[in-house]
């Protein structure tokens, strides 16, 4: 009988508007930590009761998660870091098939995608992250792959399959992580091969939209120290957002990814592992709606044969075109990585080196306006690719002193080339319209080296002192020009033609983490720990004056008081946190390009998460985070940061006579208002959202197959899931949260 060990859920709860919705999720969030303290208390009640210390059957028992957050394979309870871990049995539980899906697995996680289709998209932890902003602009949160840093936010686009675990990890974490992690990363493992062949197919196919999956993957073992795992997955995507010219659907998403894991042990002291993947992602359609309409905005649909399309509703309807009425803007996106590992055990001290190499190609067309017509269009080419060597040894873990010393070199080119068009038949003045088209040509080099080192000092056997330091210099050179195609208001006054010209930053940081670690008792422990992360500046390819185009590094320093406790078969952790971010790298779009500029801002709050082994079949999860991000100087709300995310939720198998298994999950999940400008009030708000998701499916006893069906957003519920301004025609756009979805999903292993 196949084994279902589930590791973690999702996300929070408030609102500043409805009263009653108010109180529904504070009672909510309330209950999860409720939740969490009976799984404590019961747990207690059995131990003093004198419950035997090890289970008959110890599937009712908590799996021990080990995580690679601090460089060493650690227990997830035994280090001072919020981590959350999402296994890959519930990414397949859950029918997640894209890093863009990962806010419905992740705790206190959110993702905002671009509201013109394309594959930029913002990350936010605890609040903090990036909105979806430039082609230079990078990510606050970073991403990781197997522990190699993936430099752009395109990346999230990605396929997520195949999956051993996703790790979040919380808080600023520069000091051991590196760069661009002063909010927090994202690091995705996949899968290595087994020692045995196996194979497994997984196929989904989702009605209400008509979205099909296949994943295939298979372990071959080579020879007692070779053995390959190679796994492909291939996603047809409907959109959600329907175009009422053409009948099509945005965004709609086809990707075809395949990756190979070559491991190589020679001996019982090396090993060594390369990955290899490629990915194909090809979208289309802008799923931007009006919301606020405007007497301008009326206009111009009327003029191009639709009056009236526009019902400032969002109710995942639009009517917009890129050239033509209904044709959609599209992407095509290719990413390559390849990875070796190598891992050398040197009488107990590991030498590890990482070489990693990526890069991705994009090419796009953008419908800028939201409109009918084409008001305000654009093309663009893109070009990343990135080569890092990090080298680190770990010294033998137990030792009064242990520590992690090593070096890590990255270097990155990114290309950006671009045209843009505007066609607006009004302007500030008669006879003078807001018209004309540019083209820019934009180069960034990137080269960082960082020196790092963290130890841990135990005191006694129970307090324990970590403290790390990293060192990092970082030089970025960008060329940039813009060449006027068209002459116009729009290309001579907001983006003037400009002849090249090189810009360079040049910046030293030492960031650094300190922490106290108390084992309570065997199986709980209390932490405070405080770290400082810096991410460096950069330029904005969407300023007037390329000449004068850069933008501060942000400082994050945050405080974290947290308590980890588990028992036989319950988990509870809980932390309290406060983060200031001096120069906070802000990304909005004003309704005519988006700007970047410096703030200060804080973010303080709490989370708790816990789970409950209630009986051999059936696990209670629970989490909630309350995070306060405002604006430090106006005190005004961040964009893309609810107050309250969380979740509530369960997980039940039991026997169907000796042959079969019923299989099933459920989950409440949640999110406050939250707003998507750095002015509050200059687009609408995300009104609160809730969803209910559940599954439900029947397994062979044996573990060859299962078949499950899988809700999401049961109760199709809406809300906007990122709005800003609608260029020059004083309205404001938003895109539409995911609608219900119900997939029938198969699953089969040999």
């Amino acid at each position: 009988m196949r084994k279902r060990e589930h590791t973690h859920p999702k996300k929070g709860v408030d609102s500043s508007r409805e009263d009653s919705k108010d109180m529904l999720r504070l009672k909510l969030s309330s209950s999860a930590i409720v939740l969490a303290m009976i799984a404590s208390a019961s747990a207690s009640a059995l131990a003093q009761e004198g419950a035997p210390a090890e289970p008959a059957d110890d599937t009712s028992t908590m799996k021990t998660v080990y995580v690679t957050a601090t460089k060493r394979d650690e227990s997830a309870q035994d280090i001072p870091i919020a981590v959350n871990v999402v296994d890959g049995e519930l990414i397949a539980d859950k029918g997640v098939g894209s890093l863009l899906q990962i806010e419905s697995i992740a705790p206190g996680v959110q993702l905002v995608r671009s509201p013109t289709g394309k594959s930029s998209t913002g990350v936010t932890i605890r609040g903090l992250g990036s909105s979806p902003g430039t082609t230079l602009f990078e990510s606050s949160v970073s991403l990781f792959v197997d522990g190699v840093y993936a430099p752009r936010s395109r990346e999230f686009t990605s396929a997520l399959f195949d999956i051993e675990r996703i790790e979040v990890i919380k808080g600023t974490q520069a000091a051991l992580l590196g760069k661009n992690t002063s909010a927090g990363a994202i690091n995705v493992i996949p899968r290595k091969p087994g020692d045995d062949f196996a194979a497994e197919l997984t196929a989904s196919h989702e009605f209400e939209l008509g979205s099909t999956t296949i994943l295939g993957a298979t372990d071959l073992p080579l020879s007692d120290k070779l053995k390959l795992r190679l796994s492909a997955q291939m996603t047809d995507q409907a959109g959600w957002t329907e175009n009422i010219i053409s009948g099509e659907k945005a965004t709609e998403l086809e990707d075809f990814s395949l990756r190979g894991v070559l491991v190589y042990e020679p001996n019982s002291d090396t090993d060594i592992t390369l990955l290899v993947q490629t990915s194909d992602t090809d979208l289309s359609g802008t799923p931007a709606e009006v919301v606020i309409s405007s007497p301008i905005a009326n206009m111009l649909q009327a003029a191009d044969g639709y009056p009236g399309s526009i019902d400032g509703t969002l109710n995942r309807r639009n009517s917009n075109g890129l050239t033509s009425p209904g044709e959609p803007a599209g992407e095509s996106l290719n990413n390559d990585r390849a990875q070796l590992t190598a891992n050398f055990d040197l009488n107990g001290f590991i030498l590890t080196s990482v070489t990693g190499w990526s890069a991705y190609q994009s090419d796009g067309t953008v419908d800028g306006d939201g409109l009918a017509g084409n008001y305000l269009t654009g093309e663009d080419n893109e070009k990343s690719s990135q080569f890092l060597q990090e080298v680190r040894l770990v010294s033998p873990a137990g030792e009064t002193f242990d520590y992690i010393v090593g070096g890590m070199y990255l270097d990155n080119l990114l290309k950006e080339t671009s045209q843009t068009a505007a066609n607006y038949p009004f302007g500030p003045a008669p006879g003078v319209n807001i018209a004309g088209a540019y083209a820019g040509q934009y180069n960034q080099t990137t080269e960082a080296w960082s020196a790092f080192a963290q130890g841990t000092y135990r005191f006694t056997d129970k307090i324990r002192g970590i403290a790390g330091l990293r060192y990092t210099a970082e030089d970025k050179e960008f060329l940039a020009s813009r060449t006027l195609l068209s002459p116009g208001l729009y290309s001579i006054v907001l983006f003037p033609p400009v002849a090249p010209v090189s810009q360079a930053r040049s910046e030293e940081n030492f960031d650094y983490s300190a922490g106290l670690q108390y084992d309570v008792s065997d199986d709980t422990m209390v932490y405070v720990s405080y770290g400082k992360g810096t991410k460096a500046g950069g330029f904005s390819d969407q300023v007037a004056d390329l000449s004068d185009s850069d933008f501060d590094s942000e400082t994050a320093k945050t405080l974290e008081l947290g308590l980890k406790s588990s028992g036989r078969n319950w988990q509870l952790n809980t932390a309290a946190f406060s983060t200031d971010i001096e120069g906070f790298q802000v990304v909005t779009f004003n309704g005519q390009q988006f700007v970047i500029s410096n703030t200060d801002l804080e973010s303080n709050g709490v989370e708790a998460e816990g789970f409950w082994q209630a009986t051999e079949n059936l696990r209670l999860m629970a989490n909630t985070t309350y995070a306060k991000a405002r604006n430090a100087i106006t005190g005004d709300r961040i964009p893309n940061a609810p107050d309250w995310t969380g979740s509530i939720g369960f997980d039940y198998d039991r026997a169907l006579g000796e042959s079969f298994m019923l299989t099933s999950n459920g989950s409440v999940d949640w999110r406050s208002e939250v707003t998507y400008q750095q002015d509050p009030n200059a687009a609408v708000r995300g009104e609160a959202f809730t969803t209910l998701n559940a599954s439900v499916g029947i397994a062979d006893a044996d573990g060859a197959w299962e078949l499950s069906l899988i809700g999401q957003n049961l109760t199709d519920e809406n809300s906007a899931s990122f709005a800003y301004p609608t260029p020059f025609v004083q309205a404001s756009s938003a895109t539409s949260e995911m609608p219900r979805t119900i997939a029938l999903q198969l699953r089969l292993w040999h």
